[in-house]
């Protein structure tokens, strides 16, 4: 709870999450701040969204966050994917379904999507406030 806490969010907002997904509180304090950092700083989300969203504290941000940021920054860029694309539909997908929509579907276009998906391009956030 002081992780979530340091982030601003209230003890409401914090009972809101855990009502809505019990499992959000067996993240450890470390991997729960650095998944708050990122959202937050990289994604310019505010606490408040990720509490409402508490299912995003259980992905893993180095292998699901990241390479899905670092894909969705190269097609929106590439103006294959608009702006008002939602993070959090995005971040929910299964794999499957990800890899179908947003990779195998522009690999040819933009060779890069794959090593994007593979981590091999570093993401350094958005030009753009995204939507939740």
């Amino acid at each position: 709870m002081e992780a979530l806490r340091s982030f601003g969010l209230s003890k409401d907002e914090i009972y809101s999450a855990f009502k809505k997904q019990p499992m959000c509180m067996i993240a450890s304090e470390n991997k729960i701040r650095k998944l708050m950092s990122f959202f937050v700083n990289k994604l310019n989300m505010t606490p408040s969204m990720i509490s409402k969203n508490p299912n995003l504290l259980l992905l893993s941000l180095e292998k699901r966050i990241i390479p899905r940021c670092s894909v969705l920054h190269l097609l929106i860029s590439k103006g294959l994917v608009k702006e008002e694309t939602s993070i959090v539909y995005v971040f929910r997908m299964t794999e499957k379904r990800f890899v179908d929509k947003l990779v195998s579907k522009y690999q040819k276009e933009v060779p890069d999507v794959v090593s994007a998906h593979q981590g091999k391009i570093e993401f350094q956030g958005f030009p753009f406030d995204l939507k939740i």
